[in-house]
Parts: C-alpha cells; structure tokens; sequence
C-alpha cells in the first residue's frame, strides 16, 4: 500500500545464504546471493538477484588452506552482509576476505585494502557517520585470535592492531559508541576436532567465561580494559552508546547457546542491558524483556 517516497534515490541492497545446489549442511554455509532495488523518482527502476561469484560458488569444495599452508583468505562464501565505503560496495562473510561488486550486483573481485589485510573481515563493520571510517574486526581459530582494524574515510587501511583475548572465541558481532569499541569475548569457542565429525567446529565452553573489553577507537592493546559478565552468548546486539562515563549495550543474549549436538540445552535470546561502570570497574546487567528475539534494531523513528 502506499507508494515509494519520490525522495529516495539509489540502490537497496540485501546479502543472503542462497545454496547454489539447492541444499547444504547448515543455514550458514549457503552460498552468498545479493538481491537490489533500484529507487528513482518514485518508481522501482529495476530489481535483479545475483550470485557473489567467489571460488566456492561453482566448487564447492575448493581447497580451503592455500599453496602456502593457510588459509584461503579468498574462499569467501560472501553470504551474509553488504556494505558501501569509499566508492566501493563489499559483500560480507566473517571467516575470510571481502568481495567488490558493482552497482547492478556484478562480482569485480576480492578486496584485501591493497594487501595491507591479513586476516578476515567481519560481517558487522561499522561506518563511522561522523569521521567516515568504517571500523571492523577479524578473528579466526588459529591465532591472532582478534584483530582490530580502522580504515578512513577515502578506504585506506590505517590500523591493524592485535587484540589480546583468552582463547579462540567466535565473536560475530561487536559494539562501537562514540569514542570506543568493545569486543565481546564470549564463551563460543573453535575445537576443531569437532571437523571430524562433519560439523562446524565452534561448541560451547562452561570454562571460557566472558567479559567485555573497551578500547578507544584509534587506541591498542595495551589500551584495552577488560571487564568481568555472567557466561552468555551474543550474536547481535542492538544498540551502544556512552551515558556520562558509563557505557550502555543493549543486546540479544543467549544465556546459553547449543551451537553443537554435544552443547546439549540451550536457551532463547532475549533482550538484555549491560551497563558498563568504567569508574567502578564493573558490569551491571538487567533483562529487558523475556520474549525471544534476535536481529534487533533501534527503531528508525528514533
């Protein structure tokens, strides 16, 4: 009902796992497929679909370590997010390198920040709208477990910093306020022995613990401070943002997460609030709600 607002101009693009042979393994392991709306005028110009064409789309098993011994950080399924920055439109897959596409949804090739990027890319990067830097992160199984990068506003790689965390935890998603980012080490951790058994390789850990980590956004490791959370799991949060010295993180929180069939019961996400008390030097948590939900958003009317 309704119509298209004749001020909107441009292209609404959405990534999406999109199994080439019409099935796979796991909801995560689809190939990425990339859907565009064209906005002019008040009319729809033109809709198409298409694939990401990255190694995996026409061989599936293509070789995951490359010549060298590692990993193949081209082997992207490219199949859960797209983001433009600095002229250039990437689709998204946490374990390996970006891929560009144009504005009508054509590959043009993998994107390394003219090899200054040594490790994966996030799905859930942040353009900053105040500096224009698109702030991310990667992590892997094998160390460095966590790395933190800055690229500015013109796409230049301008940091590449190490983040210390406890082991090799699968941290999908994170958080940046004004002045800082916060890692979430999380209790989600690789053990790839589980590879033998045909599965994902990321189980649940009752030892692992979890905290949260604030750094400046332009700072270091050495920077980091780390603070202490009841053990939980985090996909996405929804909203960030610095109250007088506090830090306030709203989020989908998994009290447990059964990521693997040995992880055995797991629980709902439900919306939750860390408050981070930098001054005290502790974390108060409060539910918000007890219904699931995940994929939360603050509301655009906000």
């Amino acid at each position: 009902t309704g119509a298209i607002p004749r001020e909107l101009h441009g292209r609404f693009f959405r990534d999406g796992s999109n199994p080439k042979s019409g099935t796979s393994g796991h909801w995560f392991m689809g190939n990425g497929m990339l859907h565009g709306v064209r906005l002019e005028g008040g009319r729809a110009v033109w809709y198409r679909n298409r694939y990401v064409r990255t190694p995996l789309l026409d061989d599936p098993n293509a070789a995951a370590m490359g010549p060298d011994g590692k990993t193949d950080m081209t082997a992207s399924l490219a199949n859960t997010h797209v983001v433009a920055h600095a002229g250039k439109i990437l689709a998204l897959e946490e374990g390996h390198f970006p891929w560009i596409v144009s504005k009508e949804l054509d590959t043009v090739g993998v994107h390394d920040f003219g090899g200054k990027l040594k490790t994966a890319m996030t799905a859930h990067p942040r353009l900053c709208p105040v500096t224009g830097e698109l702030l991310f992160f990667g992590y892997g199984a094998l160390p460095p477990y966590l790395t933190y990068h800055r690229v500015a506003k013109d796409g230049t790689l301008v940091q590449s910093e190490e983040i210390t965390v406890k082991g090799p935890t699968m941290m999908h998603d994170w958080n940046v306020t004004r002045n800082y980012v916060v890692f979430m080490d999380l209790p989600m951790v690789f053990d790839l022995s589980l590879l033998a058994k045909g599965g994902i390789p990321i189980r649940w850990s009752d030892d692992y613990g979890a905290r949260l980590g604030v750094m400046p956004r332009n700072g270091t490791n050495k920077d980091v401070v780390w603070y202490e959370i009841e053990p939980s799991y985090v996909f996405h949060p929804m909203n960030a943002y610095e109250d007088g010295d506090d830090i306030v993180i709203d989020v989908s929180r998994f009290k447990k997460l059964a990521f693997s069939p040995q992880d055995g019961e797991g629980t709902p996400a439900v919306l939750h609030r860390w408050v981070i008390d930098r001054k005290a030097g502790k974390v108060r948590e409060q539910p918000l709600d007890d219904r699931p939900a995940d994929f939360p958003r603050v509301a655009d009317s906000k």
